[in-house]
Order: structure tokens, then sequence, then C-alpha cells
């Protein structure tokens, strides 16, 4: 595992894009190059006499017409490196076990996203010169040969499994095993090791070829193996607590296995001053620039809502925020005027009947969201955090959940890193589950993780993932 900025991510997974997109762009450049070869100036007269040239005189002459394509060649290669790692990134082949099961299954997603590539070089090269078509085939062929390569060198790319020494058996160590297994790296549990069995820690640890030890006891009983621990942890093993497991492989803390000793130590839980600067400074620009550029859309949606169930076309409602604060939220309205006429408040559900024709697919398209840019706008949110939740639901769950009342230490957002990873909640494990990931990025807050979330949710829009 890498982490960049206190954010933890599969180093294998950056190796794969890397690897991949680089040989992308060599393969296109040359390929795109090659496929020119018959349009360069001269070259069909030197071909009819090639019989009559020497072998170096043939490879200097082939070299010398690969060279005088390359520039024309270079944006297509550019163009085709850019393609493919959207398209590749669109169907989930940088998630690495999609990746895995796609090399496994036929490279389904693989022909998918290449379909996509070639799509786009299509269009560009439709109105294009003959040149410009060859060099678009050239490159497509190219990129088909440099994707197989890469995803042919998958199990040297992602290399040995993590391997994990778990202390302790019972309960708490049976989590352990079952939630591991939800992770994008590859691990492998090597064994345990139970105080008293008559093996030294670090010995035992040594044995299996373990890469991490993993104190997985009741914490009434870790601090009988803590000296245990600190001799493996100076004998180069790295040593976890599963909350510290979780965050590490799962991108996110367990409310459960959290301890307030670990909450009140650990690193984070704040933005740097100057980057709460910048964070704030990009929310107003961003808001600004969004508000103006979506005015004609909104008019458009609200003159549909108002045709499909009549008044009012905003949905104004009570949220939580920063330090428990109360605020206003705006909505396009996507639900019956008397959605809630009982009085209760109630979480939506998947095709909830509540739901007008027209609030389906602002809902699918996530254009009922776009009034909280004025929330954004006036500080009572950001556009990366937390999501905002209404009062009823925040009492609640307070008494419900361990740590729930962490939300509140920051501005909530129009997206996070909770919604990125975890559907819509509409239940208390829903809302458990969802905590564990916003606690990860209220402890790894960072202008790079919101970045991130940014651009991993712009896929979600487009593709209308965990809208309801």
């Amino acid at each position: 595992m890498a982490r960049l900025f206190h954010h933890s991510f599969p180093g294998s997974k950056a190796a794969l894009f890397l690897l991949e997109q680089s040989l992308v762009l060599v393969f296109a450049l040359v390929g795109a190059a090659v496929a020119g070869l018959p349009l360069v100036e001269g070259w069909s007269e030197w071909a009819l006499e090639r019989g009559h040239a020497a072998a170096r005189d043939w490879a200097l002459h082939i070299a010398a017409a690969i060279a005088a394509n390359l520039p024309g060649a270079a944006s297509w290669a550019v163009f085709t490196v850019a393609c493919s790692a959207l398209a590749m990134y669109a169907v989930d082949l940088y998630d690495l076990r999609q990746a895995i099961a796609d090399r496994s299954s036929g490279s389904r997603r693989a022909l998918m996203a290449l379909g996509l590539v070639a799509l786009a070089l299509g269009i560009r090269a439709a109105r294009g010169t003959v040149e410009e078509r060859a060099f678009a085939v050239g490159a497509m062929v190219a990129a088909i040969a440099a994707v197989a390569a890469a995803r042919r060198g998958i199990p040297h790319v992602l290399g040995p499994p993590i391997r994990i020494l778990v202390v302790g058996q019972g309960e708490r160590a049976d989590r352990v095993l079952r939630d591991v297994g939800e992770a994008e790296a590859r691990v492998e549990v090597v064994g345990h090791w139970v105080e008293g069995g008559g093996e030294d820690l670090v010995h035992a640890a040594r044995a299996v070829r373990a890469d991490w030890i993993v104190c997985a006891l009741e914490p009434a009983a870790a601090h009988r193996v803590a000296e245990a621990l600190v001799r493996a942890r100076l004998a180069g093993f790295l040593c976890l607590t599963p909350a510290m497991l979780h965050e590490r492989l799962l991108q996110r803390i367990p409310v459960e296995e959290v301890s307030a000793e670990e909450l009140a130590y650990a690193d984070g839980f704040e933005f740097a001053p100057h980057e709460s600067i910048v964070k704030r400074a990009l929310d107003i620009a961003l808001a600004l620039v969004g508000l103006v550029l979506a005015l004609p859309l909104l008019a458009v949606a609200a003159l549909a809502i108002w045709l499909d169930s009549g008044w009012p076309i905003l949905y104004r409602q009570e949220r939580v925020g920063k330090g428990g604060r109360i605020f206003t939220l705006y909505k396009l309205r996507t639900m019956l005027p008397d959605a809630e006429a009982g009085g209760r408040p109630q979480w939506a559900s998947e095709r909830d009947p509540r739901t007008t024709k027209v609030g389906r697919i602002l809902r699918k398209l996530r254009i009922d969201e776009i009034p909280q840019l004025w929330s954004v706008l006036k500080g009572d949110m950001s556009f990366v955090g937390p999501r905002p939740e209404r009062p009823y639901f925040v009492g609640w769950l307070k008494r419900e959940i361990p740590w729930y009342g962490l939300r509140l230490a920051a501005r909530p957002g129009l997206t996070g890193w909770a919604q990125l990873k975890f559907p819509y909640g509409a239940s208390v494990e829903d809302a458990k589950r969802k905590l564990e990931y916003d606690m990860y990025y209220l402890k790894n807050a960072s202008l790079f993780l919101d970045l991130a979330i940014v651009f991993h949710t712009i896929r979600h829009v487009v593709l209308a993932r965990g809208s309801r």
C-alpha cells in the first residue's frame, strides 16, 4: 500500500496505470508514424525500387520516413493515451479486483474500453485528411497491442500479496479476517499467533514471512502483548490495530473497532491553515462559476417540474452543518409536494413512490443538487465533505452509532468520500458504514484527497451511480 498526503491506495494500481499508458503512448506514436509511411513524399517511388537497395539503406530509409511522421503522429498518440486512460477508468479497469476478474473472464471490459477509444479516434478522424485517418488507424491498432501486453503482465505488476499475521483468535480476529476480503489490494492471512503458545512473535512472523502484524486481541488483553509487539516493530514488522488495518486497506475507520485513545492521539482531523484558505477560495470560485453556467439548465428543470407537478419548484429543508449549526438547504423538488404529510422525516428509498416522473430524471442526473451551490457560496457547505443530514436523523443516529458526532467537525459537502465508496443509505447500518468512510476523510483530509474525490465524482455523475 502506498500513501500520498495521508491518503492510502494500492501502489500496484498506480504501477498498472503508468505501465499501461506508457505502452499505449509509445506504441501509438510508432504505430501512427508507421501507418503514415505510404503517405511520406517519395516513399512510393522508393518502395518500387526496394529490391535493389541494401538492407542497411532499407532500414535507414524507413527510420527517416518514420521520423518525418513523428510530429504529425505525436498529437494522435497523446489523444489516444487520453482516451485510453479515461475509457479504462470509466469501466473500472484500474480497480484491481475488476482488472484481475476481467483478465480471467475474456477481457470484456477491456474490449469495451477499446471500443470507446476507437469511437473517439473515429470521430476525430472523420473530417480529417487521408494522412490523419492513417494516423488514427495506426494509433488504434497499436493501442490494442499495448493494452493486451499490459494486461498480460498484470500478475507481475501486482506482485505478491500483503502477508498478514493475526495476533489472537476469537470474534475480533474473525471480523478482521472477514473484512480484509473487501480490500482492493491483494491480502493473505498467513496465520495466528497466540500469547503463551511457546513461540516468540518475531520468530513466528519471520517463519511465515509476514509483512504486517495485526493485534486483534480485545482491548483488555492487548496490553499483555505490548512488549512483544514493540520487539516485532523494532525487527521491521509493521504492527497495526484493526482500526489502523481498515484505514490502510479499506479506506474507512470502523466505529466498533476504534478506541477513544486512537482518535485522541491520531494525526490529522484538520486541514493545514493554508489549505483551508485555498479550499474556501476554490469553493467560492467554483460555486459562482457553477451557478452562472447552470442557470439555463435550472430554468428548463424548473419549467419541467412546474408542468409535471406544479409548485413549489424549490425544496427547502433544515440540515445540520459544521459544529451542529442548523442551516437551510435548497434543492429542486423531486418528490410530491406532500411527500412527508405525516410530519415524520423519512429516508428516500430506491424507486421511492413519492418521487415524480421529472424528479426521477433530475435525481438520476443529479440536477436537483445544483441549488446547493448557493449554500456553498454562503459558507454553510463545501464542495467536499460529509453529506449534511437532517436534525431529526442526527439526533437519532448520535444515540445509535458511536462517534457519529464527529461528522460535524467539518463543513458538509456536495460530495464526499462516503458518497463515492458506499451507495445511498437508508438504515442505521448504512449510516454506520457511511460514517466509517466520513471518519477516514476527516482524519486524512487534504486538498489532494478533495481533488481526488471531485475527480471520481465526475464519473459517478456521468454514469449515474449511487443516485435514487
